[in-house]
This record gives structure tokens, C-alpha cells and sequence, in this order.
């Protein structure tokens, strides 16, 4: 039986961290990439009645930059 060394213990509690983190990563991008996109359209609507970006930038969270692009279609 070949020892485990610090060296060896230590990479394999890295890589095993590494892979609990990349499944909570995946886990949370199911849950943002949904909310995101949903102010993004709730940006789109008020800008489409004539909300101004300050009052949509508030409802939202979003910063005045982000919903600027948003208005120009980035």
C-alpha cells in the first residue's frame, strides 16, 4: 500500500472542492441567468412607455450604464 502524501491529500481536497464548486456555479447560473433576463425585459417594457432610465434603473436594480445598453440594443 502506497502512503498518501500532504502533497497528494491536499490536491485531491482541492480538486474535490474545485467540483463542489463548479456543481454550486452551475446551480446558482439556473437560478441568476433567469432573474437577469427578466429585468432586462421588465427594463425593455418601461423603456417602451416612456420610463426614464433613473426610475427603471431604481425598479430594477440594474446600473443606469447597463440599462443604457440595454435601450440600444446591446
Amino acid at each position: 500500500m502506497v502512503k498518501e502524501t500532504d502533497t497528494d491529500r491536499l490536491m485531491r481536497q482541492l480538486l474535490a472542492a474545485q467540483a463542489r464548486f463548479a456543481k454550486a456555479k452551475a446551480r446558482a447560473d439556473q437560478i441568476v441567468r433567469p432573474a437577469r433576463e427578466a429585468r432586462e425585459d421588465a427594463v425593455r417594457a418601461a423603456l417602451a412607455i416612456g420610463i426614464s432610465l433613473r426610475v427603471a434603473a431604481q425598479a430594477t436594480g440594474l446600473s443606469h450604464e447597463r440599462i443604457a445598453q440595454i435601450r440600444d440594443g446591446k
